[in-house]
């Protein structure tokens, strides 16, 4: 069996579940064991590595050193349902996420979200990634039109990203093709029963580069067709990155009042984090400028 090939027989894919896995990262076992209890016909699951292909796992696309944005433009090149839905190994789906991915089928929302949520046993640099990344994702979700969707838990209308094809060619960065979709009036909206959870074990060395290129990334594109002269100018605002993230991630845990120990004691991991994808915002920025003729 393919890596996109749901089941012998099926001729029609409701569903391509893509998972893009990180081999510095998480352990992605427990994320492909949940999912995988929960296929049934008419679902298909895509699994993207940037390595070698997790233990005890067969069909699985490869694409050496990608990002998990890269990992997701490559399993949607051959993804086949009507709806895709993408995430991580680093996250684990709860017991009836595949069924209420499928459940989006009856709504009107071109892209539709959940939550992330931690688990219950985290460590240190656990937590601080969990509020690097997914506290604007915590239960219990803002009703805010305008609230980014979460690519690590997200279902999409397959025939609405077809239309935009050029846009994750080699990447899918979420941010950026949400609002091309929501100036189009396309309909994003989230579900607070939509669930995954973040998993444990995330290295500290690893997170910092994947926040570093992460960064990197998002400066290059946030500087696309501006001139010389204001992508250095707004490089210059880059210092600012950190304490506005980190303030940022303070006023949704308050605001839900959820966690508040772990945050303070994670606070010093998170401002690393913080600063890496500042750094990475920088060298992005100036490399795009200088590439300006």
């Amino acid at each position: 069996m393919s890596p996109h090939t749901p089941d012998e027989g099926t001729e029609h894919v409701l569903l391509s579940v893509v998972v893009g896995v990180r081999g510095s990262e998480v352990d992605p076992t427990p994320c492909l064991r949940s999912i995988r209890s929960q296929l049934r016909p008419g679902v298909e699951l895509i699994v993207v590595a940037d390595g070698p292909r997790p233990a005890d796992h067969d069909d699985v696309l490869v694409r050496d050193g990608a990002l998990v944005p890269e990992l997701w433009a490559t399993g949607l090149q051959v993804a086949q349902g009507t709806l895709v839905a993408l995430t991580a190994g680093s996250v684990i789906p709860e017991p009836d996420w595949i069924d209420r991915l499928l459940a989006a089928r009856h709504r009107e929302a071109a892209v539709l979200g959940g939550a992330i949520e931690p688990s219950r046993t985290l460590t240190i640099t656990d937590w601080a990634v969990y509020f690097c990344r997914y506290t604007p994702y915590m239960l219990p979700l803002p009703t805010d039109a305008e609230l980014e969707i979460p690519g690590d838990n997200a279902v999409y209308r397959r025939a609405v990203l077809e239309q935009h094809r050029e846009l994750f060619a080699d990447a899918f960065w979420e941010p950026f093709i949400h609002r091309v979709l929501r100036s189009e009036g396309h309909v994003l909206t989230l579900d607070p029963d939509l669930v995954v959870r973040q998993a444990r074990g995330m290295s500290l060395r690893g997170f910092l580069r994947q926040r570093f290129r992460h960064g990197h990334a998002h400066g290059r594109m946030r500087s696309h067709g501006l001139s010389r002269r204001r992508i250095l100018l707004e490089a210059l605002s880059v210092p600012l990155v950190p304490p506005l993230m980190v303030a940022r991630a303070a006023r949704n845990v308050l605001r839900r009042r959820r966690h508040l120990r772990e945050f303070v004691a994670s606070l010093p991991v998170l401002a690393l984090f913080t600063t890496s994808w500042a750094l990475g915002e920088f060298v992005g920025r100036l490399r795009a400028a200088t590439a300006r003729t």
